[in-house]
């Protein structure tokens, strides 16, 4: 079921995208050219990474962590697609903070990550982290066990974001597709036209093969994430699941305040932060052919999750 003004207001909320990115560099910029703060020490730097997978609300939650006065996130994706560890995005994020580090074709994990962590002298923060999505993680040639050790002992912090709810998930990447198909970056939603604004529509007709892959896809890197998960020493891990960080973000990010040790609470009202959930209501409400693929679905290898999925709603809408 279409809403005349869904697309209209949709996008309206994809543009604030852009704000909110320079909002979090300026924020960065600010914190990194500021003298450092007396009392915590340089070496008792916390490091986290953020593990998710694609459309679980990292950007969100990324965002959240960047505009946060004690801590420094890169404002990129680091890993990008290809599995070399001194590729362009990787090269780009070890001189974000610090411009005269250079990896080499040989570092292996250590050296990459080590340098991932690396501030400069003037570096306010108390704690930087980057965010690490799992099928990045799975292009890299790094060993699980070798990884997973490299993190326990330098007790690094993994943020473990998961969306059970995979249909919902599998219906927000095919809706991402559509968009860059039509010029609206992934990751910056400028990119927009008149007729874009005309043709976008946030509800889509989704091909059977499509939800078979995809659940497919979301079932194998939830379970290499909790593959990594399960050898790490678990004080070092937070779970947060995204209909918790979406219907209760005040509790959500008290929980990341403790476990990253941080003294000022989190604003989420930050007008800074203005990423908005982009579909509502019931499966059927997003998915104009939902009830044509529906019965292969329940037939399917995922059949008892899709029931259980069709019916529920995220977010509290």
């Amino acid at each position: 079921r279409k809403s005349p003004s869904m697309g209209r207001v949709s996008l309206v909320l994809l543009s604030m995208f852009a704000g909110t990115a320079i909002a979090v560099w300026e924020t960065q910029a600010g914190k990194l050219g500021a003298k450092a703060k007396s009392g915590r020490k340089k070496e008792n730097l916390e490091k986290f990474i953020i593990l998710a997978t694609p459309r679980s609300g990292s950007t969100w939650l990324t965002n959240m962590l960047g505009l946060h006065p004690e801590v420094t996130t890169h404002d990129r994706e680091c890993f990008g697609k290809a599995p070399s560890v001194y590729d362009g995005s990787i090269q780009k994020c070890v001189t974000d903070f610090v411009k005269s580090q250079k990896l080499r074709k040989d570092d292996g994990i250590e050296e990459v990550l080590e340098a991932m962590f690396a501030l400069p002298e003037s570096a306010e923060s108390t704690a930087v982290g980057f965010k690490w999505m799992v099928n990045q993680f799975q292009n890299t040639s790094w060993d699980i066990l070798e990884t997973a050790d490299y993190l326990n002992r330098e007790g690094i912090k993994i943020i473990a974001l998961t969306r059970d709810n995979h249909l919902r998930q599998c219906n927000s990447l095919f809706d991402l597709n559509i968009r860059a198909k039509l010029g609206m970056s992934a990751m910056e939603y400028r990119h927009r036209s008149s007729l874009i604004q005309e043709t976008y529509s946030p509800t889509h007709s989704i091909p059977l093969d499509f939800w078979e892959r995809c659940l497919a896809l979301y079932e194998e890197r939830r379970s290499h994430m909790f593959g990594l998960i399960k050898k790490m020493d678990m004080k070092n891990v937070l779970i947060v699941e995204y209909a918790d960080m979406c219907s209760n973000s005040v509790d959500v990010m008290g929980r990341m305040q403790s476990f990253l040790g941080l003294e000022a609470e989190f604003n989420v009202d930050d007008k800074r932060q203005n990423i908005a959930k982009i579909h509502s209501g019931g499966i059927r409400d997003v998915v104009e052919n939902w009830d044509e693929n529906v019965g292969a679905l329940l037939s399917g290898r995922f059949g008892a999750e899709v029931a259980k999925w069709q019916e529920g709603t995220e977010c509290g809408a």
